[in-house]
Formats: C-alpha cells, structure tokens, sequence
C-alpha cells in the first residue's frame, strides 16, 4: 500500500502543477527503443475435434477473426495475436496453445516470469 500510496501522490503533484495533460513531461519507461509493433503471434491456439461441440462461441469471440466459421478448431495464424480470448470462451476445454514453439515459449515465460517482483512505477523525474 505505502507504493501505491507514493504513486498516487506523485500523480497528485504532477497535476496540481497543471491544467494540461498534453503540457506533461513524458516518463522514461523500459523497454525498446524505438518501439516494434507487434504482428501475428509464432504460435496459436488450435481446437481439438475430439473436445469440440461445435458451439462457435470461439469464432464469434475471436477479436480478429482468426478462427474459420466452417473449420472452428483450425486457426488462421496469420490473423491470430494469441491473446486467448478463445480458450476462455470454449466450455468445452477444447482450444489451446500447443505444439513445439508453445512449448518452448512456455519455458522461457515461466523462468522469467514465475519470481514475485516489485512492482515498478514511472513518473517524470522530479515528481
């Protein structure tokens, strides 16, 4: 609570000083430079036929349209952006990530990621 309490009162310093965000320094934040969109996903889910209903709740979920209405457990990789919402909507268990490339980013994933961290917080310096 005493980090959120501090971030929030950075905020509330940071605007009292102002009456336009657009006037507002910019934070330095981690990470690439300059920024790579990101594009399809290496791996996606796909549905297993012998899990699947038919429902097409998938299909009508999927945000870009990755997903066939005629072949529901197949997925077009080049649309897909492997944000899951299809593994959440499936009652049936049946989509996935799976094959090798899900594999080996699962692994890196989980070592770098499984460690509680602190959270981070970025304000403008001065703040």
């Amino acid at each position: 609570m005493q980090k959120i309490d501090a971030f929030a009162a950075g905020c509330a310093r940071l605007l009292a000083g102002t009456d336009d965000v657009a006037s507002l320094p910019t934070p330095v934040l981690k990470g690439n430079r300059p920024y790579k969109q990101g594009g399809a996903s290496t791996f996606s889910p796909v549905g297993d036929a012998s899990l699947c209903d038919g429902c097409q709740a998938c299909v009508r979920q999927c945000p870009v349209g990755a997903i066939p209405t005629a072949d529901p457990c197949s997925t077009d990789a080049s649309k897909c952006i492997a944000c899951g919402r299809c593994l959440v909507v499936c009652h049936t268990g049946s989509r996935a990530f799976r094959g090798d490339a899900y594999k080996g980013f699962e692994a890196k994933f989980i070592a770098a990621f499984s460690a509680r961290r602190e959270p981070e917080v970025f304000l403008p310096a001065g703040v």
